[in-house]
């Protein structure tokens, strides 16, 4: 008997339709201002992550005074005395080009007198910062006019000082004078605020000195002015109080001159000068009594 063959049904095999899309219309015009707003966002955002991570330090893209001025501070972190001196003079030769090119660029000119500082050529520096501010002042691009008066009486203070220590008292009290009438345009921080101490400092010092020169000569008067004006900036100046002391003895007004004498105890109560002074007319005051 022949076996039963089993009933195989054929696979159907489904058909499977792909979706299609029928395409669109024409862009409305609200939506075709929403795309080109989203495609101006990202431009921007692209832009921006350029600038972000392009090295800034790239020859190419770096200001020819930046460059200068990076030269000039270069020159302080090298041990090499001759490497110093050339980033020092490359800096410089090109901050001077640069000046002459462009006259009217307040931030060339404050990075060329900065170089000057750095050469201790005082004149030059007070004379490129002065240009920096006259030329920067107020203005919205590259201001350095800040910057510029920090500079400014940085170097005001050391040609005062180069004065004073040639015992060229006149010129050093006018150079810091200048220096502390432009302390007022410095923004305050705590360096500028310790350098504008400084000034003030050697200022009154020079005051007094004048006056002890003036008072070795036999003029009281005018030695008498210069120490009011050495307590006037600062008052804490235990010498000049005492010197004033002394001034009014030998004028005769001795309660004036005890009046001073415990001024500069109360200022440096180890001042032994003032503390004999006072002990001098007093114990005249005794004589007298008896």
């Amino acid at each position: 008997m022949a076996k039963n063959k089993k009933n195989i049904k054929p696979e159907v095999k489904k058909s499977v339709v792909k979706d299609i899309t029928e395409p669109s219309g024409p862009k409305s015009p609200e939506e075709l201002r929403r795309r080109n707003l989203a495609l101006a966002s990202l431009g921007i955002v692209l832009l921006l992550f350029a600038f972000i991570w392009i090295e800034p330090g790239t020859k190419d893209l770096e200001d020819p005074w930046y460059t200068g001025i990076r030269l000039v501070d270069s020159s302080r972190k090298v041990a090499d005395e001759a490497q110093k001196v050339k980033l020092l003079e490359e800096g410089g030769t090109l901050l001077k080009s640069l000046a002459a090119k462009h006259p009217y660029h307040a931030r060339v000119h404050h990075y060329l007198g900065i170089y000057y500082a750095f050469k201790r050529e005082w004149d030059s520096a007070i004379a490129e910062q002065t240009k920096a501010i006259d030329i920067g002042s107020g203005g919205l691009v590259n201001n350095v006019e800040f910057d510029a008066h920090r500079e400014l009486l940085g170097a005001l203070f050391n040609k005062g000082n180069g004065f004073s220590e040639k015992n060229q008292l006149d010129s050093a009290i006018t150079y810091y004078s200048i220096a502390v009438e432009k302390s007022t345009k410095v923004r305050t921080t705590n360096k500028t605020a310790e350098l504008i101490g400084m000034v003030n400092n050697n200022l009154s010092i020079a005051y007094m000195q004048k006056g002890n020169e003036l008072l070795n000569n036999g003029s009281l008067d005018s030695a008498l002015e210069q120490y009011e004006k050495s307590v006037a900036v600062n008052p804490r100046r235990a010498d000049a109080l005492n010197n004033i002391g002394t001034i009014y003895s030998k004028k005769g007004d001795q309660a004036k001159a005890m009046e001073y004498f415990s001024k500069a105890l109360s200022v440096d109560p180890e001042n032994k000068n003032a503390a004999d002074n006072m002990k001098a007319i007093q114990s005249k005051a005794v004589n007298r009594k008896e």
